[in-house]
């Protein structure tokens, strides 16, 4: 809803006036007659309504003794749906909370796009996506809303990941054509606005880049002195900006991440078209961006004082919070989930962490936890297969939630230690109290992710399936099962897990597109191996302990093992 009131305020003069909010479509005339309804038969109504919603999205299936992260997905799934809503034009946006963040976010849409598309809606988030193309100004750039501290370049890298994710889930080529124009100009806008930061000290005024207001502020970025003729250390990044989630205001690495994210789609989605010349020029564009982005995080290394080598969160602040650094893994795949800065910094999170939560994460610094964003963290041990630390990491975060299964943002658990920034709400908050809203959309827009991808997760023309579930999610006699779920190989899988008996599991996969190579991992109890597999009646001998993995199927695979 959207209200529209314009008053004039005379010079040194002010004026006040009331908005007094309405009912939901419902006149206050008539609200004598709320009396005569029957609660039950609105209740069976609003169920009915609700579980027709249900029918039309992926169904997730877990044994009754995962009741709980079950009724969790289930409400996470309304909430996301629930935090959406119509502006004066007609257009949906996702929201990241009911209040103060009422607002939306490209980074954010990133996420709760492809929460709303892997619970099986494909149809909502392609209006949310939608959205994104009003917000584009006529020169490329895709900025936050005003209230996130705009600048804020990391959300262009979002808006266009949430344009490519449609199309990968779809293979929509008419949405990827008529798209096109946006991520071909966001991209360009990248390139040329990346020579701000190239900028001699001297040069003129007129040529240097816009100064743009921040009505707030965590902190300043430390500018180190340099040697004569040495470049800046943010030199070839994106322009100054906003520092969100306790970061300086500065240059960021998170930013540039989804910044060269943007460029990379505009290439993947060239190539896509055929348009040969435009592919070309991007990934040129993209390599140039990135060797100035690793060659200013070589030199941000340097400054890392308490730690082995590890992922920097800015140039000249290293140490800055991490909420956002490992989107270089997920969902940019700049950098493997295996690799030596992205090790050394999990490390570095596991010393700090707090009642199972990894803390710096933002505005709480060391003093808080933000469970949230730990589903991030935990996305990246899932891809090193590191299934331990994901389900604690799961564990604690559905430890610091509400009782309607929602989350605030970050959660202060040691008002002791200190707070990343010197302004801001986070250092008046007492133990066990969170700061933004209730609910904060990435958190049911993370759990859903977590969880499917706990299921099955894509890497590239790869599927991991059941790579994530743990052996104590299923017993002999139960199932678990994931079904019409949307892929981004362009289709939907199924799959439904039966421990057959004691020593006898049994898959069967339903997949709409042709799968290229996919790694089953069965969740055998401790101390087991697998000893006998058979795909559709046909022995296999080559197999792991755990795994088997099969290559170009489709349709229907059942796969039975034994261990």
């Amino acid at each position: 809803m959207t209200l529209v009131e314009r008053r004039t305020v005379p010079a040194h003069g002010t004026i006040t006036f009331w908005i007094e909010l309405p009912n939901d479509n419902f006149p206050a005339a008539k609200v004598d007659t709320l009396a005569a309804l029957d609660p039950a038969a609105m209740l069976s109504t609003a169920r009915k309504d609700w579980e027709t919603l249900w029918r039309q999205g992926a169904q997730l299936d877990l044994p009754s003794r995962e009741k709980e992260l079950a009724d969790f997905y289930q409400a996470s799934v309304a909430y996301i749906l629930m935090l959406t809503e119509r502006d004066e034009n007609g257009e949906l946006w996702t929201l990241d909370g009911p209040a103060f963040y009422r607002e939306f976010w490209g980074r954010g849409e990133y996420f709760q796009a492809r929460s709303i598309e892997f619970a099986g809606y494909l149809d909502i988030a392609k209006e949310t996506a939608k959205h994104t193309f009003s917000l584009q100004k006529s020169d490329g750039e895709w900025d936050g809303p005003a209230v996130s501290g705009w600048p804020a370049w990391d959300n262009i890298g979002g808006n266009a990941g949430t344009v490519w994710d449609y199309y990968m889930l779809t293979r929509d080529q008419q949405w990827l054509t008529s798209s096109y124009p946006h991520l071909a100009a966001s991209a360009r806008w990248v390139d040329l606005h990346r020579q701000e930061s190239m900028l001699a000290d001297d040069a003129p005024a007129a040529a240097k880049g816009v100064a743009r207001l921040i009505p707030w502020k965590c902190s300043d970025e430390h500018s180190p002195k340099l040697k004569p003729g040495e470049k800046p250390y943010w030199y070839g990044l994106l322009p100054w900006s906003y520092g969100d989630s306790g970061l300086p205001e500065g240059h960021h690495y998170p930013h540039n991440t989804w910044g060269l994210y943007a460029i990379k789609v505009a290439e993947m989605a060239a190539h896509t078209l055929g348009n040969t010349a435009d592919e070309k020029e991007f990934a040129a564009k993209y390599e140039d961006y990135k060797k100035a982005y690793f060659a200013s995080m070589t030199r941000a290394i340097e400054l890392e004082k308490d730690f082995k080598p590890y992922l920097p969160a800015m140039p000249t602040a290293p140490d800055a919070g991490v909420s956002q650094s490992l989107i270089a893994v997920y969902p940019t795949n700049l950098l493997g989930p295996e690799h030596e800065l992205v090790t050394n910094l999990l490390a570095r999170m596991r010393k700090d962490e707090l009642e199972g939560l990894p803390t710096h994460m933002a505005w709480m610094g060391p003093s808080g936890v933000w469970p949230s964003e730990s589903m991030d963290v935990a996305e990246i041990y899932l891809r090193r297969g590191e299934l331990a630390k994901v389900h604690r990491l799961l564990l604690a975060t559905l430890n610091h939630t509400y009782v309607t299964d929602t989350f605030k943002e970050e959660i202060k658990v040691n008002k002791r230690l200190p707070v990343a920034c010197a302004s801001g709400v986070a250092k008046e908050v007492e133990n066990g109290y969170g700061t933004g809203d209730q609910p904060e959309a990435w958190g049911p827009a993370n759990l859903i992710l977590l969880v499917r991808d706990l299921l099955f997760y894509e890497d590239g023309d790869k599927l991991h399936i059941l790579a994530g579930v743990p052996a104590n999610w299923i017993a002999p006699g139960e199932h678990l099962s994931l079904a019409n779920a949307p892929s981004t190989l362009g289709g939907r899988v199924s799959l439904r897990l039966d421990y057959v008996n004691a020593s006898t599991m049994r898959l069967h996969l339903d997949a709409t597109i042709t799968v290229a190579e996919a790694v089953v991992r069965f969740p055998l109890p401790a101390g087991k191996k697998l000893t006998s597999v058979t795909v559709n009646g046909q022995a296999a001998n080559e197999f792991t302990t755990d795994s088997v993995t099969l290559k170009a199927i489709s349709g229907v695979t059942d796969i039975e093992v034994g261990f």
